[in-house]
């Protein structure tokens, strides 16, 4: 089954505001996510104030948009399930554990906050929505490295080598994506 996320659901979900001088073809370009949001509450944190909204408002054209939310989260949720499952195949038990984690809860540590990132950037791009830029990750990412470095859990070089497989894992598929490099 191949998963596909509704663009408008995965739009409002994400906080993407897009400028509607950036619409081509019903595409997004040189949009940003909120991510600090995203980060915070987690994908089920996401779809639980969807569903609020929901059940606050009586609005058709507002139960629609928040039932598509609702649903693009979800697709988004079982493809990292999906990996999960794989990872798990190939006797990659930290990373089937760490991605089942963000399928339910918000990430605690800079390792899964990046995972997240690189997932959401990944369906995104899945659907093809190029151009979705990563915005002040110093900004959104420094209280998990802080926190990580300061438990003990991370040292700076380990902290290092995780944003170099963050950037080589965004770049890997470039020449798959229109206009990424």
């Amino acid at each position: 089954r191949i998963c596909t996320f509704p663009v408008r659901a995965v739009r409002k979900a994400l906080g993407v505001r897009p400028k509607p001088e950036n619409l081509l073809h019903r595409r997004i370009y040189n949009t940003c996510i909120d991510y600090p949001t995203l980060l915070a509450q987690g994908l089920c944190g996401r779809i639980a104030v969807a569903r609020d909204a929901l059940s606050h408002t009586s609005d058709a054209s507002k139960r629609e948009f928040l039932c598509c939310a609702i649903e693009g989260l979800e697709a988004l949720g079982e493809l990292v399930n999906r990996y999960a499952a794989e990872a798990e195949k190939v006797g990659n038990i930290e990373v089937s554990e760490m991605l089942k984690r963000l399928a339910a809860e918000r990430p605690q540590h800079l390792q899964e906050a990046l995972q997240l990132v690189r997932v959401v950037q990944f369906g995104l791009y899945l659907h093809g929505m190029q151009h979705c830029g990563l915005g002040r990750m110093d900004q959104y990412l420094r209280s998990f490295y802080e926190q990580d470095l300061q438990s003990g859990w991370l040292t700076r070089e380990g902290a290092k080598e995780l944003f170099e497989e963050f950037f080589i894992a965004l770049n890997r598929d470039a020449d798959l994506y229109p206009g990424v490099q």
